[in-house]
Parts: C-alpha cells; sequence; structure tokens
C-alpha cells in the first residue's frame, strides 16, 4: 500500500503525557484532562481538535483546560461486562496516542470561501507553536477577502472528525451508554437532544 504521508513526522514520539482523571459519582465515565503536554483552550473554542470536551472545562492553575473526549475517539466502543474504569484507561492511553499524532502532524491551513488550502507543512522534529486560528483580510488580484489560518492534524482511526449528533443517533443503540459520561442509557438521556439537533441540521 506504500507508506503513509504522515509516517517520516512520526519520530521521537516518546513523549511523557501528564493526565488528570477524575472519578465521578453514581458509576459515571472518569474525566480525563491532559495535563502536559497542556491541551489548548482553543482546542474546544474553534473546534480545530476532533475530540475535546468543551462542557467538562475546568480551571486549572488558573487557565481553562477543556477535557478529552475518549468515548468519542475510542468509537463509542465500551463493554458493559467489562469494568469501565480498566477500559477508560485502556481508551485514554489510546486517545493519547492518536492526540501525540494529531500534534506531529499539524499542518498551516487556510480557509476562505469554503476552500481550505495547506500554507505549511513542517519538517520531521521542528517545533510547532502553539497559537489559535486567526481570522484576518488578504489582498488578493480580485480584491481583499477574509481568511482564517489555523493548524490541522491528522486524526487516526475511523474517529478522524468529531462525532455530529446525527452519527450519536446512527451508531449509538438507545440501551448503550450514553456518550455524555453518564450512567445513564442514550435511549433515558441524549438520544432525544440528539434527534432534534440532527434533524435541525438536516433542515
Amino acid at each position: 500500500m506504500g507508506q503513509h504521508w504522515a509516517h517520516p513526522l512520526l519520530i521521537g514520539m516518546n513523549t511523557t503525557c501528564d493526565v488528570l482523571v477524575c472519578t465521578q459519582k453514581d458509576a459515571a465515565v472518569p474525566r480525563a484532562y491532559l495535563l502536559n503536554p497542556r491541551f489548548q483552550p482553543f482546542y474546544a473554542d474553534t473546534m480545530i481538535h476532533p475530540h475535546p470536551r468543551a462542557d467538562q472545562m475546568i480551571l486549572y492553575e488558573g487557565k481553562e483546560l477543556p477535557g478529552l473526549c475518549v468515548f468519542s475517539s475510542a468509537e463509542l466502543k465500551f463493554d458493559e461486562e467489562t469494568d469501565l474504569n480498566t477500559q477508560f484507561l485502556d481508551q485514554l492511553a489510546q486517545y493519547l496516542a492518536k492526540h501525540l499524532i494529531w500534534l506531529r502532524t499539524r499542518r498551516l491551513c487556510r480557509w476562505s470561501g469554503g476552500v481550505t488550502s495547506v500554507l505549511y507543512q513542517p519538517c520531521p522534529e521542528e517545533f510547532i507553536v502553539e497559537q489559535a486560528p486567526v481570522a484576518h483580510w488578504v489582498q488578493l488580484p480580485t480584491g481583499r477577502v477574509r481568511v482564517v489560518d489555523y493548524w490541522s492534524g491528522y486524526w487516526p482511526g475511523k474517529t478522524a472528525r468529531a462525532i455530529t449528533p446525527a452519527e450519536h443517533v446512527r451508531q449509538i443503540k438507545p440501551m448503550q451508554r450514553c456518550w455524555c459520561g453518564l450512567n445513564r442509557k442514550y435511549g433515558e438521556c441524549h438520544r432525544a437532544n440528539d434527534v432534534m439537533l440532527a434533524k435541525g441540521v438536516g433542515d
């Protein structure tokens, strides 16, 4: 099949990650926060990262820190017959590996008028400055246009993009655990709201 384009960038990947895991009451799925390398607030605010949990934002050392959407990144698969915490830690390790790949493969992209183009591809081991997407005006021969420059990485696996309410409805059965992390069945928790949002997107 040939070498994947990202392979040359994935060198020196033995990065130490510091993670804060918070258990919850009523057997709910734990919450996870990446302290180092720090998970940036703009990953959630701008949705450039495929799997943040903006709804689980906390203040850590005086700065906002989004949660990690481990459930979505794990392709919504948690076995009810296996210890939940064991599964969560296993899925969390996979999430961190995918996040490190995302960090190493980021390219500087520009969005304008619904079209995305790549401005710059860093070399292997090149340091990438953490910065939020920047919106500004660019002078073209056809006139000034508004563009957004941002870093976009590669997220391996089927859940390369954030899962929408429509995908939740399609993939999660009513009797399965809800994606929100509470110890509730999807049909008794977020399904009705997801159905409503999915219909709104389609209208």
